[in-house]
């Protein structure tokens, strides 16, 4: 685990990151999740409404009230390859169900109205 603080360049971390862990009690839309998600970068985050609303899956969220939770999670993670798997596959359907094609959606916005 490596606590980098800000970086203004994340292009050199993503190669060798394996999970991005996002505990934050407040979010707007957490560009940092995304970017992992579009990455291939399994992502476990604290169960708050963006976060929920970007991840859905229980399995990926933590309750930021009980640190035991996160501690047995990452625990579970960082010893059980199927579970890091697993984790990995569930952010791989969220990754798809969330990317869209700015062109096309112009497209379609040009040609009729968007579904």
């Amino acid at each position: 685990i490596y606590f980098t603080g800000w970086c203004d360049n994340l292009e050199p971390i993503w190669n060798k990151t394996s999970l991005l862990v996002h505990p934050s009690l407040h979010e707007g839309v957490p560009n940092i999740i995304m970017e992992a998600l579009g990455r291939g970068v399994p992502v476990i985050a604290s169960d708050i409404p963006e976060h929920r609303e970007l991840l859905e899956e229980d399995e990926l969220l933590f309750a930021l009230d009980d640190p035991d939770s996160l501690a047995l999670m990452l625990k579970r993670l960082s010893k059980d390859s199927l579970m890091l798997k697993r984790t990995a596959l569930l952010c791989s359907e969220r990754r798809e169900k969330l990317t869209f094609d700015w062109a096309e959606l112009a497209c379609q916005a040009a040609t009729g109205p968007l579904e």
